[in-house]
C-alpha cells in the first residue's frame, strides 16, 4: 500500500477528495482553494501533480521552530561573511570534473583552466545535475544517478518591484491575491514588504506552479505591467494609488544554466531516501552538499548550510587518518558509556534514539528474507555472497565466519528486523510475555537472546505497550517504523538467524521467534545493555567498516588504463549523535541571529 501511495500524485488525490466531498463549487470557493494550492506549490517549488502523496512532506518533523524572520541588508550579509578571507574563482564555469582514488579530483573550466585537490565537494543544484551540464569522469554511481533522475526539481519565480513609497503601508508584511483560473492560480498569487528591512519601498511578487513555467516565456516589461494590474486591481478599489515602479527585476531560474530551477522536491517514485544517496561521497574523493542532499531540511537555505558543515567534517576526517582513528576511539567509548566519568554517559537514553540508529543501519541490510532482514555486528561476515553458509552450531564456532569468543559483547551477534505485516494484532502473531525488569533468555543462547521491544519504560507503561501485555501497532510504528507494517529489532546469534530463513512464511517466522527461539518481548526502561553494546559497535563499525566495491583506474602494461574494483572504507558522518545535531544547529541558529544584528 506503501509502495503504492508512493506512486500517487498529490494533486489527483487532492481533487479526487475534493469532488467526493462535493465542496469548492462555487467560482469564490474555488478561486480560495487554488490560492491554498499555490501556497503548497510554492513551499514545494513545484506543480501538485508532480508530487508524492506519500513523500511529499517528509522533512516536516524536522522543522525548526520559532518565527520567520528577515534579515536587515538580505541574506548576501550571511554569505558575504562566509567568504572573507575565502579564495574564490569567478566568471569560471565548471564543465568536466575527473577523479580517482589514487590521483585526487581536477575540475576543468570552460576557459580551459584545471583546478586540482586531493578531493572536492560538489554543490551543483539538482537541476544542473539533471541537465548533466557537468561530465564526470568515471561517470557517478548508478545509485546516484537514479536518486538524481527520481527526486524533482521545480521552479519559483519572483518579481521585485521598487516603488518611490509603500502605497500598501507599513503594517502589512505580506498579502494574498485570488484567481480563478487553476492554470493561473500561481501568478502573483501572493506579495511580500520588504520596505522594513530593504532600506526601501520593495514589494516582491511570488510566481509558483504552473504559472512559474509560463512566466518564464513572458517579456520582463509585460511581466511587471502585469503585476502591476494585479496590484491596482486589489488597492485601487480601496481608494489606494498604485504608482508605477521605479525600478522591476524579474527571475528566470528555469532558463537559468547555472540553476535549471529552484530547489528540490520529493517527486512521485521519489521518497527522502534519495536525499541521502545524493549525500552519498563517491570513492572518498566527491563529496556532496547542498540543500539536496539533507533530507531533513530541503529546500532551504539553512539546509544548505548545515549540509556544507557537515561534507567539511567528511571531508578533514577522510584526508586526516589521525582524526579519523580519534573519532573512532571516541565514539567508541562515549556509546559504551565510558567517557571517562564517573556515571555512565547515556548516548542512546531512549528507545526513539535507538530505533532511529537500527533503522538507519538496516537501510542496507547483508541478508534479506521474507520479513527479516539482518545485518552483522563486529567483523563478522556471512561465507556466502548472498548470506548463506555453513550453520552454526549452537555453541558458536567459526563456521559462516562467526567468531567463538573474545571482542565485545556484541562481537558475534546479528541486528534482525522482523516486521509484522501491516494491519496484524502483534500481540496475537507474536504473544509477547512482557517482562518488565527481566532480559529475554532464548533457549540457553545466554547474552545473545535478547528479544528487543524499543519502548521505554514511562509510568510503569512502555511506549509501545500497555500493562496488561498488549502491544500497539499503531503506536510502535508511528515512533519507529518507516515502511510497511509494524518493525521489531532483535540481537541474536547466527545459527538463530539460520532458523528463521528455513521458515516457509512469513507467519512461520513469528512463530519461530517465540516458539522454537523462545523469544520474549522485554518491558524495559530503554535497551538493555547487550543491545546498547550492539548499537554501539554498529554506530562505530558500519560506519567505518562498510565498504563498497568501487571502480579505479590503473595503468595496464601497453600504456593504457585498465578497470580494477577495490574496496574503500566510506568516512564516518560526523555527527556525534542527536546531541552532536543538536550543538551544530545551536551554533547555525547563533550564526545567524550574530548576522541578523550585526
Amino acid at each position: 500500500m506503501r509502495t503504492a501511495a508512493g506512486h500517487v500524485r498529490l494533486g489527483t488525490a487532492i481533487e479526487a477528495a475534493r469532488a467526493a466531498a462535493g465542496v469548492c463549487e462555487t467560482p469564490l470557493d474555488r478561486s480560495l482553494l487554488n490560492w491554498h494550492l499555490a501556497n503548497l506549490e510554492y513551499a514545494n517549488a513545484a506543480e501538485l501533480k508532480q508530487l508524492s502523496l506519500l513523500h511529499w512532506d517528509q522533512d516536516d518533523p524536522y522543522d525548526f521552530t520559532g518565527t520567520h524572520s528577515l534579515l536587515p541588508g538580505g541574506n548576501t550579509r550571511i554569505v558575504r561573511e562566509l567568504a572573507k578571507d575565502v579564495p574564490i574563482v569567478y566568471g569560471c564555469q565548471a564543465k568536466a570534473v575527473r577523479y580517482s582514488v589514487a590521483d585526487g579530483v581536477e575540475v576543468e573550466s570552460h576557459d580551459g583552466r584545471c583546478f586540482r585537490a586531493d578531493a572536492a565537494v560538489v554543490t551543483l543544484p539538482l537541476g544542473v545535475l539533471k541537465a548533466g551540464s557537468v561530465a564526470f569522469d568515471p561517470p557517478l554511481p548508478e545509485r546516484k544517478l537514479g536518486a538524481i533522475r527520481r527526486l524533482g526539481f521545480g521552479l519559483l519565480n519572483k518579481c521585485a518591484l521598487l516603488f518611490p513609497y509603500a502605497f500598501w503601508g507599513d503594517r502589512v508584511d505580506t498579502f494574498g491575491s485570488l484567481n480563478q483560473s487553476t492554470e493561473e492560480r500561481g501568478m502573483y498569487f501572493m506579495f511580500y514588504s520588504y520596505a522594513r528591512v530593504s532600506g526601501g519601498a520593495l514589494l516582491i511578487a511570488l510566481v509558483a506552479g504552473e504559472a512559474a513555467q509560463a512566466f518564464e516565456k513572458i517579456p520582463p516589461a509585460e511581466a511587471v505591467s502585469r503585476v502591476v494590474s494585479k496590484l491596482k486591481g486589489i488597492f485601487e478599489p480601496r481608494g489606494v494609488a498604485v504608482p508605477q515602479p521605479l525600478q522591476a527585476i524579474c527571475t528566470r531560474w528555469g532558463s537559468d544554466p547555472l540553476a535549471r530551477g529552484s530547489y528540490s522536491h520529493v517527486a512521485t517514485g521519489a521518497s527522502g531516501d534519495d536525499y541521502d544517496i545524493l549525500a552519498e561521497h563517491v570513492n572518498e574523493r566527491l563529496f556532496f552538499a547542498g540543500e539536496a542532499t539533507t533530507r531533513h531540511h530541503p529546500a532551504t537555505m539553512h539546509g544548505a548550510f548545515l549540509s556544507g558543515l557537515r561534507e567539511a567534517a567528511n571531508v578533514a576526517l577522510t584526508l586526516d587518518p589521525s582524526r579519523r582513528r580519534k573519532e573512532q576511539h571516541v565514539t567508541k567509548e562515549v556509546a559504551l558509556g565510558r567517557s571517562g566519568n564517573s556515571e555512565p554517559e547515556e548516548l542512546l537514553p531512549d528507545a526513539l534514539t535507538l530505533a532511529n540508529l537500527m533503522a538507519d543501519a538496516l537501510r542496507s541490510p547483508d541478508v534479506e528474507f521474507l520479513n527479516v532482514s539482518a545485518v552483522l555486528g563486529g567483523s563478522v561476515t556471512f561465507g556466502g555472497a548472498d548470506g548463506a553458509g555453513a550453520d552454526d552450531s549452537q555453541g558458536g564456532g567459526e563456521a559462516g565466519g562467526v567468531p567463538s569468543g573474545g571482542g565485545t559483547a556484541a562481537e558475534g551477534l546479528v541486528l534482525a528486523r522482523v516486521m509484522l505485516p501491516e494491519g496484524a494484532d502483534p500481540a496475537d502473531e507474536i504473544k509477547p510475555k512482557l517482562e518488565p525488569d527481566v532480559e529475554a533468555e532464548a533457549n540457553g543462547a545466554g547474552e545473545a537472546g535478547l528479544g528487543v521491544l524499543l519502548g521505554a519504560d514511562s509510568g510503569g507503561q512502555d511506549q509501545a505497550g500497555g500493562r496488561d501485555g498488549s502491544i500497539d501497532a499503531q503506536k510502535l510504528e508511528t515512533e519507529v517504523g518507516d515502511g510497511a507494517g509494524v518493525p521489531i529489532y532483535l540481537a541474536m546469534k547466527r545459527w538463530q538467524l539460520d532458523v528463521l530463513r528455513r521458515q516457509g512464511t512469513e507467519q512461520g517466522v513469528l512463530r519461530a521467534l517465540t516458539g522454537e527461539l523462545g523469544f520474549s518481548l522485554t518491558g524495559r526502561r530503554g535497551p538493555t545493555q547487550a543491545a546498547r553494546e550492539l548499537a554501539a559497535e554498529i554506530a562505530v563499525a558500519q560506519r567505518l567498516r562498510r565498504r563498497r566495491q568501487q571502480p579505479r583506474q590503473l595503468p595496464n602494461g601497453n600504456g593504457a588504463a585498465r578497470r580494477e574494483t577495490t574496496k574503500v572504507a566510506a568516512p564516518p558522518p560526523l555527527t556525534g549523535g542527536a546531541a552532536g545535531l543538536a550543538k551544530l544547529e545551536r551554533e547555525a541558529a547563533d550564526f545567524l541571529k550574530l548576522a541578523a544584528v550585526g
